[in-house]
């Protein structure tokens, strides 16, 4: 009879825990099924999307070819193709493979499948990653379910327009996810994500470097596997074409490209947008990364801050990149979130607000506004200098609180905020209203 008791006090509080696991794991799955479906039916018509750039510059290696000669990537991927709303677009792939070579060179496996099958398998690695990434990075910045956070992420305008193209943020992002679970345990396994993150360089180098600093200090054993791993990398692009850095770096930074990429979401074309020269850009970028650079300035200095001012700051910086690519600063939006939740009153409810406009209400707006008016998503560099303030408001904050006790966060500085503000005032002029221009 007391063995009875005991186990029927046992169910009692096991059976909870599992209604709440059962719940949260349905939940998840309503939640993922839609991108499922989108994903399935984008990679049918995988042609118009930038998997098609990646795959075939994958199957060019395998034969050993070159995907940076122009004459021989303009026959394979040049022709247009229908999208999943059956419009014509453009080849996604103009001028020369812009990715390093050890790039279509992890992809090589894909390129062992059938190009649908392999498109199926990679809108599954998308949406797999970002879920994975928004629990791991949860779970990095705060306690409690993440499914809340999970819904913000795959809800937002840079997870549904990766989906569209096929690009590699829900890859990075499952990246980042995983490098902040294991490096803030002082994890080894931590190096091999890190390493991973140099698939899209132009977008991850600020986080790439800082990281490794901080893993070199604080887990040497991840700082040697993740560079262990990129070596073994570079060694093997070398391996398979000797002279491609040479010609990669003519690609990205040759005059052609930038004729290319001047319709993407930087502040160095929203600049030029706005009738100003791309230069004026640097008002804003520079003072607004100087401010979230000072509000990690020391020595202990956790990874979750540091590569969250590393991913906000390196696409401010980035000079190529699109909407999709501000899937890598969830981990921004999770840390602001997170420092945001600790505060009580109205400033809980100030940063929860801010979060979801710089991730869900802002993003949307500003690429309905360019679909009407633009054929481009220019517009969308607003977003992320919102991400960048909130951030900056959340640290900043918390920062007061370790110095005086105190919850009511200090002054955004007058530079910063007179700039972004500048900005944002010259968004709403004609210019940015004129169709087509």
């Amino acid at each position: 009879m007391a063995t009875h008791g005991k186990l029927t006090e046992v169910q009692r509080r096991v059976a909870p825990v599992t209604s709440r696991r059962l719940a949260n794991l349905a939940l998840w799955s309503v939640l993922v099924a839609l991108p499922v479906f989108v994903g399935f039916d984008v990679a049918t018509h995988f042609a118009s999307t930038d998997f098609r750039c990646f795959y075939t510059a994958a199957q060019m290696v395998r034969e050993n070819a070159d995907p940076y000669d122009q004459v021989s990537w303009s026959e394979r991927t040049g022709a247009p193709a229908r999208d999943n709303a059956g419009n014509l677009r453009p080849s996604p792939c103009p001028g020369r493979f812009a990715y390093p070579l050890w790039t279509p060179a992890v992809f090589v496996p894909l390129a062992l499948l059938p190009a649908t099958t392999a498109a199926v398998i990679w809108q599954l690695i998308l949406v797999a990653g970002a879920a994975a990434g928004a629990v791991l990075i949860w779970r990095a910045v705060a306690t409690g379910p993440s499914l809340v956070f999970g819904a913000l992420v795959l809800t937002s305008q840079p997870f549904w327009f990766t989906l569209e193209t096929a690009q590699l943020g829900g890859l990075l992002l499952g990246l980042v996810g995983l490098l902040l679970w294991s490096g803030s345990k002082r994890r080894t396994v931590a190096g091999i994500p890190l390493a991973l993150l140099v698939l899209k360089p132009h977008i991850t180098f600020l986080i790439l470097g800082a990281a490794t600093l901080w893993l070199a200090r604080h887990a040497r054993n991840a700082a040697l596997a993740g560079g262990s791993l990129g070596l073994a990398l570079l060694v093997l692009s070398l391996a398979i074409r000797p002279d491609w850095i040479g010609v990669w770096l003519l690609e990205i930074g040759g005059p052609e490209r930038s004729a290319i990429t001047n319709n993407h979401t930087t502040l160095w074309h929203l600049a030029s947008l706005l009738g100003a020269p791309a230069w004026a850009a640097s008002f804003v970028i520079f003072p607004l990364v100087f401010a979230l650079v000072r509000e990690i300035a020391r020595d202990d200095v956790s990874l979750i801050d540091l590569v969250a001012v590393a991913a906000v700051s390196g696409l401010l910086i980035s000079p190529y990149q699109g909407s999709y690519d501000q899937l890598i600063v969830v981990v921004a939006w999770g840390r602001a979130l997170a420092l945001g939740l600790t505060l009580g009153g109205a400033f809980r409810s100030v940063f929860l607000a801010g979060v979801v406009a710089a991730a869900s209400v802002i993003p949307w707006t500003l690429y309905a506004i360019s679909l009407q008016s633009r054929p481009d998503e220019t517009l969308n560099a607003f977003a992320l200098v919102t991400t960048g303030l909130v951030l900056y408001a959340a640290l900043r904050t918390a920062r007061l609180q370790r110095l005086s006790g105190q919850t009511r966060p200090l002054p955004i500085p007058s530079s910063v905020a007179a700039a972004s503000a500048g900005m944002l005032a010259v968004s709403s002029s004609p210019i940015t209203r004129r169709r087509g221009s």
